[in-house]
């Protein structure tokens, strides 16, 4: 080990004793098991404590305890040091000219420090998956293909970090940069250990890698738990922080159109078996000549997307689709078309009250979505009724850390199939649509971006009578 490194356990670890025996902990949500330090003597506890407080290296250590308790001693403390290793419980910070260059933290329990010779020469280049973003003043590099994160707090760090945009080599970086060659090679080991840097002579491609976009890796791994350290679930961070929303939208300006609810009785006599319907499911891309009537529309969403009913004291609601915690953050905007019975434009449904909001005629924006969702759908013209379902954001993230969005995109699925089933259950065209225009939506709809916006589309009208392009 670098004597230029210094090492510590992770923030929040602790010292505690129970019967008699003292234990090395971690808070429960970085997911280690405790690690019991047996036959303890003095000096291998002030050394542990050590870890906890001071700034020591690994040498500094041993010979603190080899001092105090000979070979034996010293034996014992390196095979605590070894599980400590293991349990991915040290970080790690590089110290240059007796300052802080770079820390580097293990995030999981599949972390394992290896360390390695560095080439002078070697050439090195950044990973494509590769990442900054300031964290409490200072930047820190992360990569999914990792299991550690590194905090950079020289400048000189940061500015590494761009060089390896292109390749280079230690002896390269040592002419750009302050750092020594020594501190400069344990840089590169760190960001090796972290899967940030690649060789760069390498040139075979990855056909595991290769088809991974950059936001979907991050996305993937970052709400999942295994590579990272954030909390994880429903923490309720921003409790008595920020208020809460109200788990009914308030009602939007304009005319509000009553809807007659369907019956229920009747369509539970009427309708096909379940079997049936879901067999027959498909994305319908054609839509009749005579368009979708409004009893059509009602019924539609009345099965698919109403408030059944509310919790005692209202904070969460049911609906005929599952949602992540009963919160329900999806609302339901029709873009119409053409509908018998009701104007071309943009509404909200109003699902506690089983209402349409008159929110806009076909002004530009409107129409301009209504174009890029039937080129989507690939429709000869514009769909009869185009769905933006939005998330109302905050609904979800004063719940849940680090699954707040995938929480909402599993919900649009669950929708997405409810509305499947029903459309196929009423003999209609329904289709959903792969991706949307979120900025124009929001400005179309008068909606903040960050608050509300469409997370997913889905097109509906009558079933023509060539039904040729399905895809289930």
């Amino acid at each position: 080990m670098n004597n230029n490194v210094i090492i510590r356990l992770l923030e929040g670890a602790s010292i505690v004793e129970r019967q008699g025996l003292h234990l090395i902990e971690l808070p429960p949500s970085i997911y280690r098991p405790p690690v019991a330090l047996r036959d303890t003597t003095p000096a291998m506890l002030s050394a542990a404590e050590s870890l906890l407080h001071g700034s020591p290296t690994s040498s500094s250590l041993m010979s603190a305890v080899l001092r105090h308790d000979g070979a034996v001693g010293a034996g014992k403390w390196h095979r605590i040091v070894e599980i400590l290793w293991r349990m991915a419980m040290i970080r790690q910070t590089l110290m240059f000219n007796q300052e802080p260059v770079a820390t580097l933290t293990p995030i999981s329990l599949s972390f394992h420090y290896t360390f390695r010779e560095i080439d002078l020469e070697k050439e090195y280049v950044l990973s494509r998956f590769a990442y900054i973003h300031a964290v409490d003043g200072e930047m820190r590099l992360e990569c999914p293909l990792g299991h550690a994160e590194l905090l950079l707090h020289h400048p000189d760090s940061v500015a590494m970090i761009g060089h390896l945009a292109k390749p280079h080599s230690a002896r390269d970086l040592s002419e750009k940069l302050q750092l020594d060659t020594e501190t400069i090679q344990m840089m590169i080991n760190f960001l090796l250990n972290l899967n940030a840097i690649d060789d760069s002579s390498a040139t075979d491609s990855d056909p595991v890698l290769d088809p991974w976009e950059f936001h979907d890796l991050i996305f993937h791994s970052r709400s999942r738990l295994g590579r990272h350290s954030r909390p994880y679930g429903g923490t309720y961070p921003f409790k008595n922080i920020l208020p809460d929303l109200p788990v009914i939208k308030p009602a939007m300006e304009g005319e509000v159109i009553m809807l007659l609810p369907p019956n229920i009785s009747d369509i539970q006599r009427n309708d096909k078996s379940f079997t049936e319907v879901l067999e027959s499911r498909a994305s319908v891309r054609s839509q009749g000549t005579a368009p979708i009537c409004l009893s059509q529309l009602s019924e539609f969403l009345y099965r698919t997307s109403r408030i059944k009913r509310l919790s005692a004291d209202s904070t969460v609601c049911f609906r005929p689709s599952p949602g992540g915690g009963a919160l329900h953050e999806l609302e339901v905007y029709p873009i119409i078309s053409h509908c018998e019975g009701l104007e071309p434009g943009a509404y909200h449904y109003r699902a506690a009250d089983h209402a349409l909001t008159f929110i806009s005629g076909m002004k530009p924006a409107i129409k301009t979505l209504l174009d890029v969702a039937g080129v989507t759908a690939t429709l000869q013209k514009h769909p009869q009724v185009f769905f933006g379902i939005t998330a109302r954001f905050q609904r979800v993230q004063l719940k849940y850390q680090s699954i707040a969005y995938s929480v909402i995109l599993k919900n649009v699925g669950a929708l997405y199939q409810t509305m499947y089933l029903v459309g196929t259950a009423m003999n209609l065209a329904p289709c959903a649509l792969g991706g949307g225009h979120s900025d124009l939506f929001a400005q179309a709809l008068g909606l903040n971006y960050y608050q509300e916006t469409s997370v997913g589309e889905f097109v509906l009208g009558s079933r023509g009578s060539n039904n040729d392009q399905k895809y289930k």
